[in-house]
């Protein structure tokens, strides 16, 4: 059990590292790489970018009611043992963490260069 925690703890790590370079690159490249009315084209003409962003959305806002649902658990100790809720925990976090990092990447692409858009 510990293995697996510490796996998914490093995973999150490394997911937070990389949402965090893909917000700074897109936050420097609208403020000045990047032509705004261009990127609102670009964002708001590609159905399956706004189709993709919503899907994340939803998924993050699914496993973060897992997440509240548990925490709850914990309030009352209703259902799940200690151990087994903090792993579903890590999950959920991880699942959240992992839709915003994937919705963040769709971001990264649509501001980078061509060389990035395959």
């Amino acid at each position: 059990m510990v293995y697996i925690q510490t796996l998914l703890q490093i995973v999150i790590v490394s997911l937070a590292f990389a949402g965090a370079y893909f917000v700074a690159d897109t936050a420097h490249a609208m403020s000045g790489r990047i032509d705004i009315n261009l990127l609102r084209a670009k964002a708001f003409l590609n159905t399956s970018f706004m189709r993709d962003n919503w899907i994340l959305l939803l998924l993050a806002c699914f496993f973060f009611l897992i997440y509240a649902s548990i925490k709850l658990n914990e309030m009352f100790g209703i259902l799940l043992e200690d151990n087994s809720s903090e792993l579903l925990q890590e999950i959920t976090v991880l699942g959240v963490l992992s839709c915003c990092v994937l919705s963040e990447y769709k971001w990264f692409k649509l501001t980078s260069p061509a060389k990035y858009n395959r």
